[in-house]
């Protein structure tokens, strides 16, 4: 028991998804930052010394749309599944409350945590 929420294991088997999930939003998030961000002209370079991976992210660079993709699936993947296991575990913690309370704070805290540091912060550190 946490405080006065009862938790069992189901909701903390949830919360390790969650949390999993944020991983690859946050990781998506910052893999698109990167990308987008880099010196074409140091790849360049590097890339004509015969350096393998400034060549890989030379190709994903110069056609962006082939990770874009990718990153913009994963990302949704993710943000959509923490966002429902957020609200199970809402319903299991506030059984109290009535089913719009469970639903309003289950999208405020999910939406700040991914905001916050899924998408804010690796912005700020990949820049």
């Amino acid at each position: 028991m946490i405080g006065t929420f009862p938790v069992d294991s189901s909701v903390a088997v949830r919360i390790a998804v969650i949390a999993v999930c944020l991983l690859f939003s946050a990781t998506t998030s910052a893999a698109e930052t990167s990308l987008t961000g880099v010196r074409r002209s140091r790849l360049q370079h590097l890339a004509e010394e015969g350096n393998r991976p400034a060549e890989i992210v030379l190709a994903l660079v110069r056609s962006p749309q082939h990770f874009l993709i990718t990153i913009l699936v994963i990302n949704s993947v993710a943000v959509v599944a923490a966002s429902s296991l957020a609200t199970s575990v809402t319903d299991k913690l506030l059984t109290n409350q009535p089913a719009w309370i469970h639903d309003l704070v289950s999208v405020v805290v999910m939406s700040l945590i991914i905001l916050i540091f899924a998408e804010v912060e690796d912005a700020v550190d990949h820049r």
